[in-house]
C-alpha cells in the first residue's frame, strides 16, 4: 500500500469550539485558577493567547485581538457556551474542564 502523508495529520478542534477549549483544559494543571473580571487574567483570554492570539483580551461575551496595543483589529462574539464554561465558579481549569465536559456530554 502506498504512504499518504494525509495518516499523519492530527486535526484540531475549532480554537472558538467548546471541543477546543476542553482540548485545551485538558492539558493545563487543573489547580490553577484565573481572574473572571480580568480581560486579560480570565480564562478565555489566556486560552485565546495560548492559541496564538498573542494579544487577546476578552470582555464578558466579546473577543477582541489587536496587535502591538494598536486599534483592535478583529473583534468576534464568544459562544455562549465557552462563556459559560468560564464565569461561574470555582475559578480553576479544572473546574472549568468538569463544566466544559458536562457540557458537551449533554449535547
Amino acid at each position: 500500500m502506498l504512504y499518504d502523508p494525509k495518516w499523519e495529520v492530527t486535526t484540531k478542534p475549532n480554537v472558538f469550539s467548546l471541543e477546543g477549549l476542553v482540548a485545551w483544559l485538558e492539558k493545563q494543571n487543573p489547580a490553577t485558577s484565573y481572574d473572571y473580571a480580568s480581560p486579560h487574567g480570565c480564562l478565555l483570554a489566556k486560552y485565546f493567547r495560548s492559541m496564538g492570539y498573542r494579544w487577546a483580551f476578552c470582555g464578558t461575551s466579546i473577543f477582541h485581538y489587536s496587535r502591538f496595543f494598536l486599534p483592535t483589529l478583529f473583534t468576534k462574539p464568544i459562544p455562549k457556551e465557552m462563556n459559560n464554561v468560564s464565569m461561574y465558579g470555582p475559578f480553576t481549569f479544572g473546574a472549568a474542564l468538569e463544566r466544559a465536559q458536562r457540557l458537551i456530554n449533554k449535547a
